[in-house]
């Protein structure tokens, strides 16, 4: 488990705080998002034309599911999109 899904898991209250959305909201979106990332790659692996061997280049150091919640924490943080 990395270190801010672990932080979430173990504080569900701080969820709201961090991205906006309650613990239970959060668990549903991430499960929505990994399910159709898969349908999706699924769909692209059949009309891809492969030059290099599949499995090649760099592998991801964050799973999936930490790169959509600190997409969510960045969003929620930034600020510049606000109009002053």
């Amino acid at each position: 488990m990395n270190s801010m899904t672990g932080y979430i898991d173990k504080h569900p209250g701080e969820a709201q705080r961090l991205v906006g959305l309650n613990y239970d909201q959060l668990k549903q979106l991430i499960k929505q998002a990994i399910a159709l990332r898969t349908q999706s790659e699924s769909e692209v692996e059949l009309k891809k034309r492969r030059i290099i061997k599949k499995g090649g280049g760099r592998k991801t150091k964050l799973s999936f599911e930490e790169q959509i919640l600190l997409t969510l924490i960045y969003l929620r943080q930034l600020t510049t999109f606000l109009k002053t």
